[in-house]
């Protein structure tokens, strides 16, 4: 039997939608995301989490597959709660995913951001859409997403004061 030194993705793809408290563990192998968010070590008791902030955890934030998907799928779901209606959407956003309503500031910011990214070139994805978010066209489907991904990297949604 040959010891895996390397993280292996589950065939099952429902066994990849599990919370991270019920992911298989190993003493000398994590899961490769925990390694960026502070993961106790499993040896010994852990009554008090560390907390630390540095560059990689906002990098994995921005740039990492699974948040980039996440942010796609959040898109799709304003698209199909609110329609086309880019204030609706930061309104919903911001309820989902903060639990409150944004500040006329934040709902002003959102919109100019939306619109930057809009009318800036972008490349269409590869990718098909999820329902609802291809009704959009590429330009606008992109920013929307791109301001989900934004909105799962503010501090507010990081982390629980």
């Amino acid at each position: 039997l040959q010891d895996k030194d390397w993280w292996t993705t589950a065939t099952d793809l429902e066994e990849g939608k599990r919370r991270g408290v019920y992911i298989m563990s190993r003493r000398n192998f994590s899961f490769p995301m925990f390694d960026k968010f502070d993961i106790p070590n499993s040896s010994i008791s852990c009554p008090k989490r560390e907390v630390t902030t540095v560059a990689s955890q906002a990098l994995w934030g921005l740039n990492n597959d699974v948040t980039f998907r996440q942010a796609r799928e959040f898109a799709a779901r304003l698209v199909r709660q609110e329609a086309d209606n880019s204030s609706a959407w930061i309104e919903a956003a911001w309820r989902l995913a903060l639990a409150r309503r944004p500040s006329e500031e934040e709902k002003e910011e959102a919109l100019a951001l939306l619109e930057t990214l809009i009318s800036k070139n972008v490349v269409p994805s590869e990718e098909s859409l999820p329902e609802g978010l291809a009704l959009l066209g590429s330009r606008r489907a992109s920013a929307l997403t791109e301001l989900c991904l934004t909105i799962f990297n503010l501090n507010e949604f990081v982390y629980i004061d």
